[in-house]
């Protein structure tokens, strides 16, 4: 978010990093749903984080986001970008300040937060930043992403060169000097000062997942795709792997052998000795 808004972040803390997350998804969702960029179902999780390197305020997102989607008919599709990102920056980084600044200043009209015209402005007016990294090569680089980024705070100890009663001094990296590394004194009030900026609002969940990475979603949609690229984590019975089929031709809605859009389950016999005849007629005359 443009630094102009973190006088409401302070104010509004909890309704303002809120609305940052949903308005980042409704716009990685909006290319997602474009059948121009993808056209399936996609997902995100995404980090809060409110510092930067000097921790001055400066609210943004973490998000990492599948390079593909489920499609309607529950079949996993790549993406069908040939550049080095999944949705084009450009786009994105309008889309995503159009959706914010629309969701302000319908929040201005109830009453609920002061926008003044100088600070919407100036908003409009900045070119918001949208920065997209290239696909992550491995699982384990994934992984490596999360756990550098999921739990850290406004400063670590390492970055800590000199604490006194009079001053603290910390290292940090001047991204506007090509991440050149510097130091800083601070005053200890000072310090404390900046660093209080950063505490959330009791209970903020500051990392959440969304669309296929979702807890309804991944129950809802994992078994689908993992079952659609032959992959599963750990070894699952004969049992589940007929429901999670079973479940996919439900939700898909058309059957593979004879296109019907009905599917009905009649009834189940257990692996062993093949079914009676009779067995078979009673299931379906009790339809």
């Amino acid at each position: 978010m443009p630094h102009e808004l973190n006088r409401l972040c302070l104010q509004h803390p909890r309704l303002l990093y809120g609305l940052l997350f949903r308005t980042a998804w409704q716009t990685l969702k909006a290319f997602a749903d474009d059948p121009k960029f993808l056209g399936a179902k996609s997902g995100m999780t995404a980090v809060l984080h409110t510092w930067g390197q000097n921790l001055s305020l400066h609210p943004h997102l973490h998000c990492i986001v599948p390079g593909g989607g489920l499609t309607k008919s529950g079949k996993w599709i790549t993406t069908r970008s040939q550049g080095k990102y999944l949705y084009p920056k450009k786009a994105l980084r309008q889309v995503f300040k159009g959706k914010f600044m629309a969701a302000l200043k319908e929040l201005h009209a109830s009453n609920t937060i002061v926008l003044t015209d100088e600070v919407r402005e100036t908003c409009y007016r900045k070119k918001w930043v949208v920065y997209a990294k290239r696909p992550f090569a491995k699982p384990q680089d994934v992984i490596e992403y999360l756990g550098r980024y999921t739990h850290k705070i406004a400063i670590s100890n390492y970055r800590l060169k000199v604490v006194s009663n009079s001053q603290i001094t910390f290292s940090y990296k001047d991204y506007k000097n090509n991440a050149a590394k510097k130091e800083m004194q601070l005053h200890p009030t000072e310090f404390v000062r900046r660093f209080a900026l950063h505490i959330l609002p009791h209970g903020f969940a500051r990392m959440r997942h969304f669309g296929l990475l979702s807890s309804r979603g991944k129950s809802t949609y994992l078994p689908d795709i993992q079952l659609d690229m032959n992959i599963f984590p750990y070894k699952r019975s004969k049992e589940e792997l007929r429901q999670a089929a079973l479940n996919r031709l439900k939700r898909n809605g058309n059957c593979p052998c004879c296109g019907s859009k009905k599917i009905v389950e009649i009834c189940h016999f257990p692996r062993g000795e093949p079914p009676d005849e009779t067995d078979v007629v009673r299931a379906v005359l009790n339809l």
